[in-house]
């Protein structure tokens, strides 16, 4: 799926998208999912080229790098004009709010 996402940007990727409550602390949000993250392999993986065997999947032991934005709408287009590419995590993660601050979402 990796090669074909890099041949046609955007038609292999998946953006989820979860409404925050209004009692959720985005910061105590950011940790949790940091903490599972730590715990979830596959969040930190990436796919490597290697010259000698080829294609590698590797776990990486680093944080997530979120990306903190305004309109949700405007966000998941420039968000898929982002391709998946060899080196770079399979995973993206970002907090949108809209314009007013009421509402917020986990991307």
């Amino acid at each position: 799926l990796l090669s074909l996402s890099l041949k046609h940007p955007g038609e292999y990727m998946i953006q989820r998208t979860l409404e925050l409550h209004s009692t959720v602390q985005t910061t105590d949000f950011c940790r949790a999912w940091e903490e599972i993250a730590r715990n979830t392999a596959i969040l930190r993986t990436r796919i490597m080229q290697c010259r000698d065997v080829g294609p590698l999947q590797l776990v990486l032991n680093e944080d997530i790098q979120w990306t903190h934005t305004i309109g949700l709408n405007e966000h998941l287009e420039e968000d898929k004009k982002s391709p998946m590419e060899v080196g770079k995590p399979l995973a993206r993660y970002a907090i949108v709010t809209d314009n007013t601050g009421a509402r917020r979402w986990f991307v």
